[in-house]
């Protein structure tokens, strides 16, 4: 993890930056067990990682996570309707359909 962004997360989380560090290779654990099919040196993977670290952290802020554009280009809206039907889902956010289809 890049130091500037460890130190930036530590100050937000009043946490050390031994601690963010931490942290982050548990978020890397995570992601790679709950996205197997997201490649761990993407740039979905990395803002898969970043984002369960703030999560992790309490940092709360704004952006998302990822995006429709960070997805792997053999997911397809349709797969993520088909899932939403399949599992029920309530919410039509693309951000939790996303997350049944890779689960």
């Amino acid at each position: 993890m890049p130091s500037n962004l460890t130190k930036s997360f530590a100050e937000k989380s009043n946490k050390s930056e031994a601690e963010v560090d931490k942290l982050f290779k548990k978020a890397e654990t995570i992601v790679k067990d709950k996205y197997p099919k997201v490649e761990a040196k993407s740039d979905a993977f990395y803002k898969l990682v970043v984002g369960t670290l703030k999560n992790m952290l309490g940092i709360n802020e704004e952006s998302p996570a990822i995006t429709l554009t960070d997805v792997p280009k053999h997911y397809t809206m349709r797969d993520l309707d088909n899932v939403s039907k399949r599992k029920k889902l309530k919410s039509e956010s693309v951000l939790v359909r996303l997350d049944a289809y890779l689960d």
